[in-house]
C-alpha cells in the first residue's frame, strides 16, 4: 500500500469517527447511522428512520400500537385510546369498537374491564359489574364492583376504606329514593336511613370526614381501628394496644388516658426521652431532633437529664446523667448552653457538610472513598494534615490543585475532565462531570449528558453530542454505565486505538 492510498485510508477512518459524534436530523425513511440522528419521536436507526418497534408511522409521526405505553389518546394509532384505567397506561380498543374482524384479531387489545364479544366481526364489550362510559369510552365500575379510584366508578365514589376497594355511596347521598334501592351499598361504616329519599349515615362511633371533596365515615377517639388513616383528624391507631383503638396524636388537647402510647398528658399530649415527634412542643423534656430518621425526644449535648444513650442526641453517651460527646465528636457551638448536637471532628466520617463542627469551620469532603471531617482551604495552612483532598499549601496559604476548583457550597475541591478522583463528590457536578469508579478513576461526563468525543465515562460513548450507554449497559443509580453480561465497552475502545495505531505505524 503506497504512502497516498495509506494516508487516503486513515483520513477516510478519521472522517468516519468524527461523523459519528455530529447532531444530525434525520425524518422517518431518510438515511442515518445511529437512532440518535432520528429526531422523530420513538424511531430509530435501522441504515433509515423507521418507527421503534410498537410504534406505527402515520404520515410523518410514530404512533402507538394497541398494548404500547402511552400518557393520552393522541399518542395511539387512529382510532385507539389511551387506557387510563391501565398500569401503566397502553392504547387499546375502546368500548363498542371491532375488535376481531377483516382478517385482523385484536381480541387481547379491549380496554380495562371489557372483552371481545363473538369470534369475528366482534366489537368490545364492558364486562359484567361494569357501564360504557360514553365520554371517555372507557368502562366504569358499578355500585359493589372493585375500583382503584372514584373516576373509575359508574356512581358513587371508591371506597378505598375497603379491601379490596369497591364502588360505594358516600355519607349523605341518597341510597333509596322509592324507586331504587342501594341502600346495601353505603360507604364502610355507614348505614342507608330506613326512609323513602333516605341517605347514607355514618353509623355509631363514626364521624363524616371530607377527603379529596369524598366523604367517608371515620373512627372517633376510642374506636376500633387498623391505621391512621381510619381514625379522624388529629387522631392516630393505637396499634400498640391489644385492640387497637383510635386514639388523640401528639400535640393534641387531652385528659388522662386520650393519648396514643407512649405519650402522656400535660394539658396536650406529649412524649417523653426517646419518644416520637415533630416539633419541640411534643417533648414533655428535651427538644425534638429532627436530625435523626424517625424524629425522636432527646437531650441536648452537654445537657442533663438521660438516664440511657437513647436519652441523647446521636453521637453522644448518657454519663453520670449527662450527655457527653462521644470521641471524634465535640459539640457544635461555643458554648455547652447553646449546643444542641455532637458534630465530627477532624479525621471523622461524615456523610454531609451539616455531620461535621461548624464552630472550627470543618467540611464533610465528599470527594474522598470514605468522606471524613477536613479544614477548609482557608483554615488548614496550620494543619495540613486535615487539609480537604486534592489541595495544596504553598509559602502562606493553601489552594486547590491544578484542575481543581473550590465548590461555593461543599467547599471541596472538584477535578475537571479528566482529573483523578474517588468519589462523584470530587468531580465539577456543575459541568456534568462524575467519578468514573471502577472505570478510569477520573472526572468523566455522565451518561444522558452533553459530551464530545473521549468524554464520557467507561462503557458510554459519546453519540449525537450526549453520552450514552453502550447496548450491553444500563444505567445505575450512582449514574454509571454499568455492563450486565460481563463485557466491557474498554475492550472496544482498546481495540479501536490499537486498529488506529497500526494504521499510524503503517504511514
Amino acid at each position: 500500500m503506497n504512502a497516498t492510498l495509506k494516508t487516503s485510508f486513515l483520513v477516510a477512518v478519521l472522517v468516519i469517527v468524527a461523523k459519528v459524534q455530529l447532531t444530525i436530523a434525520v425524518a422517518l425513511d431518510a438515511t442515518c447511522s445511529l437512532d440518535c440522528d432520528c429526531t422523530v419521536a420513538n424511531s430509530k436507526c435501522s441504515t433509515t428512520c423507521v418507527c421503534a418497534d410498537g410504534f406505527t408511522k402515520e404520515s410523518t409521526v410514530c404512533k402507538a400500537n394497541y398494548g404500547t405505553a402511552c400518557t393520552v389518546d393522541g399518542d395511539c394509532i387512529t382510532g385507539g385510546k389511551c387506557d387510563l384505567f391501565s398500569d401503566p397506561k397502553v392504547c387499546a380498543i375502546k368500548e363498542g369498537d371491532t375488535c376481531n374482524g377483516g382478517g385482523t384479531d385484536n381480541s387481547a387489545y379491549c380496554v380495562s374491564n371489557a372483552a371481545c364479544t363473538g369470534t369475528s366481526n366482534t366489537v368490545c364489550a364492558c364486562s359484567s359489574g361494569y357501564t360504557a362510559d360514553g365520554t371517555t369510552n372507557l368502562c366504569v365500575a358499578d355500585l359493589d364492583t372493585t375500583c382503584v379510584s372514584s373516576s373509575h366508578c359508574s356512581a358513587g365514589i371508591c371506597d378505598t376504606k375497603m379491601s379490596p376497594a369497591k364502588c360505594k355511596i358516600e355519607e349523605a347521598a341518597t341510597c333509596n329514593d322509592g324507586t331504587t334501592d342501594n341502600s346495601a351499598y353505603c360507604v364502610s361504616n355507614a348505614a342507608c336511613t330506613a326512609s323513602t329519599n333516605s341517605e347514607c349515615a355514618c353509623s355509631s362511633g363514626y364521624t363524616v370526614n371530607t377527603v379529596n371533596s369524598e366523604k367517608l365515615c371515620q373512627a372517633d377517639y376510642d374506636t376500633v381501628c387498623a391505621a391512621d388513616t381510619d381514625c379522624i383528624a388529629d387522631h392516630v391507631c393505637d396499634t400498640s394496644l391489644t385492640s387497637p383503638v383510635c386514639k388523640k396524636d401528639l400535640g393534641q388537647t387531652c385528659t388522662s388516658g386520650q393519648c396514643v402510647s407512649p405519650a402522656t398528658c400535660d394539658t396536650t399530649c406529649k412524649s417523653g426521652l426517646g419518644g416520637a415527634c415533630s416539633a419541640d412542643v411534643h417533648c414533655s423534656a428535651g427538644f425534638c431532633d429532627t436530625s435523626v430518621t424517625p424524629n425522636k425526644c432527646s437531650i441536648k449535648a452537654a445537657g442533663t437529664g438521660c438516664t440511657t444513650d437513647d436519652h441523647c442526641v446521636a453521637n453522644a453517651q448518657c454519663t453520670s446523667g449527662s450527655c457527653a460527646c462521644s470521641s471524634g465528636y465535640t459539640n457544635d457551638h461555643a458554648t455547652p448552653a447553646s449546643a444542641k448536637y455532637c458534630k465530627g471532628s477532624a479525621g471523622t466520617t461524615c456523610v454531609t457538610l451539616a455531620d461535621c463542627d461548624q464552630l472550627t469551620n470543618l467540611i464533610c469532603d465528599t470527594a474522598l472513598a470514605t468522606p471524613v471531617c477536613r479544614k477548609k482551604l482557608a483554615d488548614c495552612f496550620a494543619d495540613q494534615t486535615n487539609c480537604v483532598t486534592n489541595s495544596e499549601c504553598g509559602a502562606s496559604a493553601c489552594a486547590c490543585m491544578t484542575g481543581y476548583s473550590q465548590d461555593a457550597t461543599s467547599f471541596v475541591c472538584e477535578g475537571a475532565i479528566d482529573k483523578s478522583c474517588a468519589n462523584h463528590g470530587g468531580c465539577d457536578a456543575d459541568s456534568d462531570l462524575v467519578c468514573d469508579i471502577g472505570g478510569t478513576s477520573t472526572c468523566k461526563k455522565g451518561a444522558t449528558t452533553a459530551c464530545t468525543s473521549g468524554q464520557c465515562i467507561t462503557n458510554a460513548a459519546c453519540e449525537c453530542s450526549v453520552c450514552a450507554c453502550s447496548s450491553s449497559a444500563t444505567l445505575s443509580t450512582s449514574g454509571l454505565c454499568e455492563v450486565q453480561n460481563g463485557a466491557t465497552m474498554g475492550a472496544y475502545i482498546s481495540a479501536f486505538l490499537l486498529v488506529v495505531c497500526l494504521l499510524v505505524t503503517m504511514l
